[in-house]
């Protein structure tokens, strides 16, 4: 349930800047999206350890790890391509904005099976 509040808070968030109709509401989608990633660090080492077998958590953080580390060279090039090709348009920030929306929720997508997949298979003590 937390992570589902996190992808709302962003979801949220990510919408009130696409909508930022004044300077207020931009910074209340800043609140909205800020909380949304803070509460992800917590949520999601906790729902990784309980997806993977504790002898393997290791190598699985580590792969959690590397994907942060290519998400922060993804989501900056998709903004800078995308206000790239969009360079004559008004509205190019927008379309930044509702593409980092299209991939919140293919990521909530993805949470959401995992989720309804439950923890790994657990061999009892």
């Amino acid at each position: 349930a937390g992570m589902h509040l996190c992808f709302a808070n962003w979801a949220l968030g990510i919408l009130l800047v696409f909508a930022a109709w004044s300077e207020a509401a931009f910074w209340a989608a800043g609140f909205f999206i800020g909380t949304g990633f803070g509460g992800v660090w917590t949520v999601a080492r906790v729902r990784l350890l309980e997806l993977v077998p504790p002898e393997e958590a290791g190598k699985y953080f580590g792969l959690y790890v590397l994907t942060g580390k290519c998400s922060a060279i993804v989501g900056p090039a998709l903004w800078g391509l995308t206000v790239w090709a969009l360079e004559p348009f008004a509205w190019k920030y927008r379309a930044v904005v509702a593409a980092l929306g299209g991939l919140l929720l293919v990521g909530w997508a993805v949470y959401r099976r995992s989720a309804a997949q439950g923890p790994a298979a657990r061999p009892a003590d």
